[in-house]
């Protein structure tokens, strides 16, 4: 294989070359826990972007718009949470069914927690341990079987990245 470079006045079309193969990325949301995410106050609170794109659309016409949202972790076990628009200033909140997350995930500040929608439409909720400090192992990855139902590989710097608003790559694995 060699590189050659094309003359000045020619394109080339990688649709006709190599066919378009563009897969649509499945949409993720990721974000590191804060103490009141983590505690016993029962709310988790959403961006904007997690509940417009990876949640089902919500209705605005109720009031206050409220819906539940349902995702599966890796175990395949379903996850039932209150999502609601409302306070002020107005904003998305996990509510009902959070602190179960919570407690049953023993999550804690610095967990992080991803939630991703796949081709079909599932919705897909995952963990990630924050580093516990000495003789508590890194847990700071996300688990290699992540998400398997869904066919998305997901590694720590995909999910990471994806926390920290910068380009992420999900591949899809066969």
């Amino acid at each position: 294989m060699s590189l050659v470079p094309l003359p000045p006045d020619e394109e080339l079309d990688f649709d006709d070359e190599f066919g378009s193969g563009v897969q649509e990325k499945p949409a993720s949301f990721a974000k590191t826990l804060t103490q009141s995410d983590a505690n016993n106050g029962g709310r988790f609170s959403v961006s904007r972007y997690c509940a417009e794109t990876i949640f089902p659309r919500l209705d605005y016409t109720t009031d206050p718009p409220v819906q539940t949202v349902v995702a599966k972790d890796v175990h395949s076990e379903v996850w039932k949470f209150k999502h609601i628009y409302r306070g002020t200033p107005r904003r998305h909140l996990l509510t009902i069914g959070w602190s179960t997350f919570v407690n049953q995930k023993k999550l804690v500040a610095g967990d992080s927690i991803v939630f991703l929608r796949a081709e079909n439409g599932d919705l897909f909720v995952g963990i990630r341990r924050a580093k516990r400090g000495i003789g508590g192992g890194s847990g700071s990855e996300w688990s290699s079987s992540s998400f398997p139902q869904s066919g998305w590989g997901i590694n720590a710097n995909t999910c990471g990245a994806t926390g920290w608003r910068t380009r992420t790559t999900i591949f899809r694995c066969f």
